[in-house]
């Protein structure tokens, strides 16, 4: 069974060969990006991801202010 194209690899049509060329580097480029989770947002002071009326720390895996609704159970 072949594979379209694999049959000249195979037989040696094609000399492949790997350059490097200086003036082709790639530019290392650094891009921001402070969306995390739905609706939050990096904050790179503190470290912490707020997210809408409250921060949440994104290590201990929980909120750090309380919740402003505060629906107690009945």
């Amino acid at each position: 069974m072949r594979h379209v194209g694999s049959w000249r690899v195979e037989r040696g049509d094609y000399w492949v060969e790997n350059v490097t060329v200086s003036w082709a580097q790639p530019e290392t480029v650094s891009l921001l990006c402070p969306i995390r989770f739905q609706g939050q947002w990096e904050d790179a002071e503190s470290g912490l991801y707020y997210n809408r009326f409250r921060y949440y720390e994104p290590f201990a895996a929980q909120y750090a202010s309380p919740d402003p609704i505060v629906i107690s159970p009945t």
